[in-house]
């Protein structure tokens, strides 16, 4: 299975946003998308997902055109998406009873696999407003990956966390990621995170916007202690900070 983006451009009345761009993503590949401020990257992946039309070009997935109608989309947005006036296991059920009316005993394990190993078991019966960031953040996480979908796109997912609770979500959504890999957009401002979700790094830029540069990534998913190798990653991110910097010039 691959994701084609081909040739995509994006205007807003008269100001363009993308110019002509294009990238794949493979099953078992989550690629990083950075950038500076207000280059598009929210735009372009709501135009990914059908939320906002594109002008010109296509969204391929296994060489069908992508629709909401007939693919099943994870979305892992920044504000976490969840319904107040409904509990931490109504939320997880909430996108997957959209798609079916009846819960498979398939789906039923799935949804005890999560929770357990989310961390979400005691919070259940809880609703959002007595949650903290990470756990709202994990059922998040959680009624995404319910929908077993065909695809996943994060923005910004992990921002609004303290760094130790970003780190743990981060490790946790990786981990959930590993048995259910699938095509997966991270929008991130942060390098440090773009090299821990990444497996290649995506620098959207310019005015209007496209992308510029793609980085291999060797640190994919790796909390880095020996000395060789974290003086390796401080050279990609240097280099990946610098790139950045200049695109803001």
């Amino acid at each position: 299975m691959m994701l084609e983006v081909k040739e995509v451009t994006l205007s807003f009345e008269t100001r363009p946003i993308l110019s002509s761009t294009s990238f794949s993503v493979q099953v078992n590949e989550v690629i990083a998308i950075i950038g500076p401020s207000g280059t598009g990257k929210s735009s372009l992946i709501k135009g990914m997902m059908g939320l906002i039309p594109f002008n010109h070009g296509e969204v391929l997935l296994n060489e069908a055109p992508l629709s909401p109608k007939t693919q099943t989309i994870g979305w892992i947005p920044q504000n976490y998406g969840l319904l107040p006036w409904q509990t931490v296991k109504q939320n997880i059920f909430s996108a997957v009873k959209l798609k079916q009316s009846k819960l498979s005993s398939e789906i039923m394990q799935h949804y005890h696999q999560l929770v357990l190993e989310l961390g979400l078991v005691e919070l259940e019966n809880l609703f959002p407003g007595q949650l903290s960031g990470g756990q709202a953040q994990r059922v998040s996480i959680a009624r995404a990956l319910l929908l077993d979908p065909n695809l996943l796109f994060l923005d910004e997912p992990f921002s609004a966390l303290d760094a130790l609770t970003r780190e743990k979500t981060q490790d946790l959504f990786v981990t959930q990621w590993q048995q259910q890999p699938v095509p997966t957009v991270v929008i991130t401002h942060d390098v440090d995170e773009a090299l821990f979700l990444g497996h290649r790094i995506f620098l959207l830029a310019g005015n209007p916007a496209t992308v510029s540069k793609i980085w291999e990534n060797p640190f994919w998913h790796q909390r880095i202690t020996q000395s060789e190798k974290l003086l390796e990653r401080f050279q990609l991110s240097d280099l990946i900070r610098e790139e950045l910097r200049h695109s803001c010039d």
